[in-house]
């Protein structure tokens, strides 16, 4: 959240002696980090590093032997360590809240339970790609002794073209288009558009998060079925 902080105090300044930039005034630029905060608490996920040295090291054998998949035990895993962050997370964030407008007050949108709702989904969805790309990172250990490095690339790509870094509309015309054909958008800069009333959701965007998901999931199933013929240990 450091960071985040120190992002706020350079707001700060680029709103001196302005109102509106690039449409966003100071109040909506602020909550727009301030939400970027919240989905990256709740959607993050830093597993692939030290999984990637578990299959290395041949410690995974009883998730093979046993009636419960190797992919649960990640899942579950970074399921009950979200829960304990969340918890940890909640009263620290609603101390930077009051933080945040002690430096560059803001005022929440307004919105109805059904925009709520859609954030929530959105959330989910941040989550579902986190966790997907990770478990193939963490999969293709199985083939590639640095595929930990892929790490780093995912969080280079999601920073850059969700909107987490910097909101798509500062962006060149050039990579804003490639990011408007990306679900990475739905990670970040379109949910926190929606709540602040400008975006709407469609059919088409539920379409491309739909054949997001299908083909996310299709690549783990893959490479896991591949990944359980070219597994070997001693021991374990």
């Amino acid at each position: 959240m450091i960071p985040f902080g120190v992002m706020f105090l350079v707001l700060r300044s680029m709103y001196q002696n302005r109102s509106v930039i690039h449409s966003y005034t100071s109040g909506q630029m602020i909550f727009y980090y301030f939400m970027v905060v919240l989905i990256s608490g709740m959607s993050s996920t830093h597993f692939e590093g030290w999984r990637i040295e578990e299959i290395r090291r041949g410690q995974i054998d009883v998730y093979l032997l046993r009636p419960f998949s190797y992919l649960k035990e990640i899942l579950l895993n970074d399921l009950a360590g979200k829960l304990l962050y969340i918890l940890l997370f909640t009263p620290i964030y609603i101390g930077f809240y009051f933080l945040a407008q002690s430096i560059l007050p803001f005022t929440l949108p307004t919105f109805t339970a059904t925009t709520l709702l859609l954030f929530i989904f959105f959330i989910i969805f941040a989550y579902v790609v986190e966790m997907c790309i990770g478990i193939s990172i963490v999969l293709l250990g199985f083939w590639f002794e640095g595929s930990q490095g892929l790490e780093h690339f995912k969080w280079i790509s999601i920073t850059l073209l969700s909107g987490s870094m910097i909101p798509l509309e500062f962006l060149p015309p050039w990579l804003k288009n490639i990011t408007a054909r990306l679900p990475f958008q739905y990670m970040y800069a379109f949910p926190i558009n929606l709540i602040q009333g400008r975006a709407t959701f469609s059919l088409s965007d539920f379409a491309i998060i739909l054949i997001s998901c299908i083909v996310l999931f299709g690549l783990v199933t893959l490479l896991w079925k591949k990944a359980l013929y070219t597994y070997t240990s001693s021991g374990g």
